[in-house]
């Protein structure tokens, strides 16, 4: 397989998947079930790769009294995040690579890292970064003990990963990170929508469903 992608490139795929999934596919919920595992009182978080913003909307109406900030590789995504605050606030945007956050030790007491490292080449880098940025804790989620699957790009004729998928994890994945916290592990189930339209139904024909697990690293003191 070809040398990863520099930032600039991918911010530009990012991009393109964006505009695709914002016009043509729903967001799957698991969002209900990753905030369960988010601990009360938190006052500040960190969201890494924001996607649609839905994490960080959901969090602006259960969890008013956190702060909020979103920091992602692609400038237009975080142009397009219209997300603020329960009092109407803007939240922090910061531009920037996971593996090298510019942002200071303990800038915020959680990081979040919701469907990201999947598709990170040096994940365990991102990992360090998160628990070196977050003061308590880092919330990640991720497809469990997924089947990477590969196409071959029509531009550059190189084995491709399909959806961007560069790693597969399970319960032990994370297990280096042991003597920087303790560890919670759940797998999270995927709501099912009786009201599918067709383009979620050809979007879960053409991606096989997978299951998802999350994990709560908290720092040690």
């Amino acid at each position: 397989m070809s040398s990863p992608p520099a930032p600039q490139d991918a911010a530009r795929h990012l991009d393109a998947d964006h505009a695709w999934r914002k016009n043509a596919v729903p967001q799957m919920d698991r969002l209900e079930r990753t905030l369960a595992l988010l601990p009360q009182g938190v006052g500040s978080l960190l969201d890494v790769g924001v996607g649609e913003g839905d994490w960080l909307r959901l969090l602006a109406a259960r969890r008013p009294g956190c702060r909020l900030a979103a920091l992602d590789l692609s400038p237009q995504r975080l142009a397009d995040l219209a997300v603020r605050h329960a009092d109407g606030s803007e939240i922090g945007k910061h531009e920037g690579d996971v593996t090298n956050m510019p942002l200071g030790d303990g800038a915020f007491e959680v990081v979040s890292l919701l469907e990201v490292i999947e598709h990170v080449p040096e994940w365990p880098r991102a990992v360090e970064e998160a628990l070196r940025v977050a003061s308590r804790g880092v919330l990640v989620t991720t497809p469990y003990r997924e089947t990477i699957q590969t196409t071959v790009c029509v531009h550059c004729h190189e084995p491709t990963p399909l959806w961007g998928h560069l790693h597969a994890f399970d319960e032990g994945s994370l297990d280096r990170f042991a003597d920087r916290a303790r560890i919670s592990i759940r797998r999270i189930a995927r709501r099912e929508d009786p009201k599918l339209g067709l383009l979620r139904f050809l979007y879960r024909t053409l991606k096989p469903v997978t299951p998802w697990i999350g994990y709560w690293l908290e720092k040690r003191a």
